[in-house]
């Protein structure tokens, strides 16, 4: 379904997905079950990691779904809201590590097997090696 195919930029492009739905508020809307309007539009801009997608998913409930309706509104907006103030928390908390534990320590260094140590790469393959213990 359509739907389903904005959904799933919505994973990955809230703002996009979100700001598509509503300029085709019209056109969605024949897509998706009157009964789950309420819930989809603000699912849609639910991974959002910025205040502004709040404000975005407030108005469009204000304006289109009824005070008594708007529970799925508000998850999606508390959701953002304690992502944006974890993110503020622990980012320099992050940054101050990784100074710390220099570049090529973290998890990502380590790529799929993150408890296997890392050592140099084979010569000539360019990549990472990782060794049992």
């Amino acid at each position: 379904r359509s739907s389903d195919l904005i959904g799933a930029v919505a994973r990955n492009h809230p703002h996009l997905a979100f700001d598509f739905a509503v300029a085709h508020k019209a056109q969605v809307d024949t897509l998706v079950d009157s009964t789950s309007n309420a819930r989809y539009y603000p699912y849609l801009g639910a991974a959002a990691n910025d205040l502004a997608m709040v404000d975005k998913i407030r108005a469009f409930a204000e304006q289109h779904v009824a005070p008594t309706s708007r529970r799925d509104a508000e998850t999606a907006m508390v959701g953002i809201q304690t992502r944006v103030k974890l993110r503020q928390r622990r980012l320099p908390q992050i940054d101050a590590w990784l100074r710390r534990h220099g570049p090529g320590m973290g998890p990502a260094a380590r790529g799929p097997f993150p408890s296997l140590p890392v050592r140099r790469a084979r010569a000539g393959t360019g990549r990472r090696a990782a060794s049992l213990p």
